[in-house]
This record gives C-alpha cells, sequence and structure tokens, in this order.
C-alpha cells in the first residue's frame, strides 16, 4: 500500500506551525532564566515552510522546492541543536553554527543547475542533518553538569532516533545508488523515510515542550524559596529547613 505522503507532509506543517505558535507565547512569558525557548519556536515555523516548499515540487522553480527547502531543513536541525545549547546554558557559538547550511546552500545550487546526480546531493543533505541530531541526543545525555531529568531522556532519544533513520537513508543511497528529491513521487521506501522523519519531527517538540515544562516546574519551586534579589532562602524556605533540621535533631 502506498504512502499518501503529500497528506502526511501537510498534516506535519499544520501540526508545526501550530506548535511553534504556542512555543512564541510561551518565549514571552517565561522567565529570563530559561533561554532557547524562541529559537526552538522559529525552527517549527522554517520546517513547517520547508516541507510545503518540497510538496511544491515540480509545480514551483527548483531553486524554492529542492534548494531553499533542503537548506531550510539543515537550518532547523542546527536551530535545535542551538536552542538546546542556550536551553542547557552552554556556550552556543551564535552563527558559526550555520556555516554547514550556507555551504550547503551553495552546494545545492551547484548541484540542481549543473544536473549533478541526486545521489551525490541527497547522501550530502541526509550526511549533514544526520549529524546535527546525533550532536544534539548526545549533548543532552553526556557529560552534564546536573542530573539527567526524564524529559531529556526522551529528546535524546527522538534525536538519536531520527539520526539513525538518517542514518538508514544514507545505507539506502549507498546500496541502491538512488536519492529521489522529488518528494511527493518517490517509491515506497522514499515515502516511508519521510513518514518516519515527519512523525520524528513532531515528536521531538512534544518531547522540548515536556522538557520546558519540567524547568518550569523547577523554577517555579524555586523562586518559592530564593529571594530574587539577595538570591538567599526567603522566611518559608528557612522555617521549612528549621523544622528539617529540628526533625532531624530529635
Amino acid at each position: 500500500m502506498n504512502v499518501h505522503l503529500g497528506t502526511i507532509i501537510l498534516l506535519t506543517c499544520l501540526i508545526t506551525f501550530t506548535m511553534g505558535a504556542i512555543l512564541f507565547v510561551v518565549a514571552r512569558s517565561n522567565p529570563p532564566q530559561i533561554k532557547g525557548v524562541k529559537e526552538w519556536a522559529w525552527s517549527c515555523v522554517i520546517q513547517g515552510i520547508a516541507w510545503l516548499l518540497m510538496t511544491g515540487r515540480g509545480q514551483i522553480p527548483d531553486f524554492f522546492s529542492i534548494v531553499v527547502a533542503n537548506t531550510l531543513l539543515i537550518a532547523v536541525t542546527t536551530m535545535q541543536f542551538q536552542s538546546i545549547l542556550r536551553f542547557k546554558e552552554r556556550r552556543h557559538y551564535g552563527y558559526k553554527l550555520f556555516i554547514p547550511s550556507i555551504i550547503l546552500f551553495l552546494l545545492l545550487n551547484y548541484f540542481v543547475y549543473f544536473r549533478i546526480s541526486g545521489f551525490i546531493f541527497g547522501t550530502v543533505i541526509t550526511l549533514v542533518g544526520m549529524t546535527f541530531c546525533f550532536l544534539s541526543g548526545f549533548f543532552l545525555i553526556l557529560r552534564q553538569r546536573h542530573p539527567i531529568i526524564f524529559s531529556e531522556w526522551i529528546l535524546s532519544s527522538v534525536f538519536i532516533l531520527i539520526g539513525i533513520i538518517l542514518l538508514l537513508k544514507i545505507g539506502h543511497i549507498l546500496i541502491f545508488n538512488s536519492a529521489n528529491v522529488y518528494v511527493v513521487s518517490g517509491g515506497q521506501i522514499q515515502g516511508l523515510f519521510f513518514s518516519l522523519i515527519c512523525i520524528a519531527d513532531i515528536l521531538l517538540t512534544f518531547s522540548f515542550a515536556l522538557m520546558l515544562n519540567e524547568r518550569f516546574k523547577e523554577e517555579i519551586l524555586r523562586l518559592a524559596k530564593i529571594d530574587p534579589l539577595t538570591e538567599v532562602y526567603n522566611r518559608a524556605a528557612m522555617e521549612q529547613l528549621y523544622k528539617n533540621e529540628l526533625r532531624r535533631a530529635k
């Protein structure tokens, strides 16, 4: 049975646009200590635009349906990695992380307008996306200063899952010497890969929202016992500490 890929991608676009809008609202009201929300919200919007451009293959110029669309998808993985770096309060490298996207944009222009085989740039695009997915996944669980929360394990697992899917796609390209860039008109294998990636992309944002929710809870609990001006325990926290110490002494 053939996968109706166009419908799946359109539904993915609708969901990602909706989640992006929700995250923009959250970003306006979240505490300044929680960073990276706006970057992830923009990644949702850009991802939806990229999928829409891909479905327009044959109806709009190749520059938009292949070059711009694939470049935006790689930029999305970069923005998600950047968002995680900011969320974890680690060095985020600024615009340097977008250098691969710029190089890829130039390469795609060369590949498309000089009619280079899809085998080459299909492999390049997938390899870059896979690299950022594995980086994001392993960064969340390796060499962390604080205990890893449950939602971080989930988000890391989804990133690694997408990386594995892209790795399998590279294997399929190399073994069968084929990389179809015509998304909607691809065969069953092509449809399966893109369907899995669409579903996993949605799971990514849900996992990020879950991680954001847990961070909100931590921040609320912290503000409940810490004075924001002096950064010392307030009266309620001191009373609780006193009760705990009195109970321990008894």
